[in-house]
């Protein structure tokens, strides 16, 4: 099994994280890229973590959101398509990725970030990683991470989604996750209209 850390900095913090699980699939290059639910159960494992993780430090709780969820699926899925990985693997920053979907953070001020970004890749051989496996280790491996751990704990961050994606080859699987933040200045515990209770699929 060979996890795999990715960190970078930028104007604001960038980091990533992937997360997947199989089931149905579509055959590219060779590889099967799949998505099921364990997919979803990973990536709500990972969210209720990062919060229960953030409430042992007195920290406000972060809110699924919809448009952080739709830009994470996306990447970790061309992650996983293309098999490639990085912040920018597609051309485009974290940033921009975010806010094309419609995510709009506020602004507090200088050297304070709005937005982030975690990514994580696991590769297993022999079948399929277990959610609750899969999700410890993109969190054992975040908080061991300085520059990751720092977007787990970032107090003004209000909102934060995780995707997971996968493919396999032959009996290798690579998983692929993403894990957005964001900041829209709200008051600490209050979500925003586009909150969603439970993963979309």
């Amino acid at each position: 099994m060979k996890p795999a850390l990715l960190f970078s900095r930028a104007v604001k913090l960038k980091y990533s994280l992937i997360i997947v699980a199989c089931v149905s699939f579509s055959t590219i290059s060779g590889a099967q890229i799949f998505k099921s639910p364990d997919s979803y159960a990973t990536a709500d494992l990972i969210m209720s973590q990062v919060n229960s993780y953030r409430n042992s430090l007195g920290l406000p709780k972060l809110f699924g959101h919809t448009k952080l969820n739709m830009a994470a699926q996306a990447y970790a899925d061309y992650l996983a398509d293309t098999n490639t990985q990085g912040h920018q693997a597609n051309g485009t920053t974290f940033d921009a990725r975010i806010r094309a979907a419609g995510y709009r953070p506020c602004v507090r001020g200088a050297g304070i970030n709005q937005l982030a970004e975690n990514l994580y890749y696991y590769t297993s051989r022999g079948g399929p990683m277990p959610p609750a496996k899969l999700a410890a280790a993109a969190m054992q491996g975040w908080k061991g991470s300085p520059g990751h751990d720092a977007n787990l704990r970032y107090p003004t961050f209000n909102d934060h989604a995780v995707a997971v994606a996968a493919r396999r080859d032959g009996d290798v699987y690579t998983y692929k996750i993403a894990h957005e933040f964001g900041d829209m200045c709200r008051p600490p515990n209050v979500p925003d209209a586009n909150q969603f209770g439970k993963r979309i699929r």
